[in-house]
């Protein structure tokens, strides 16, 4: 699986969860790509964060893409 978030705003970013409903081990990121070993449901969540610098209130549009082989 790989996934990748573009978005003109630099607070925007996500983090993947597996099908047990933990975190991966990847950082707060952009692009990440894993080799899954386990059918089941993952979890995408994307964030804005204010902290990164981002005024507060301000949206953050994005596009994701995720691609399976």
């Amino acid at each position: 699986m790989k996934v990748r978030l573009a978005s003109a705003n630099p607070s925007a970013y996500f983090v993947v969860y597996t099908i047990n409903g933990k975190p991966t081990d990847m950082n707060e990121t952009t692009e990440w790509s894993l080799h899954t070993v386990e059918s089941g449901d993952y979890v995408i969540r994307v964030f804005h964060d204010a902290i990164r610098g981002a005024r507060k209130g301000a949206a953050a549009n994005y596009a994701l893409t995720i691609s399976i082989h």
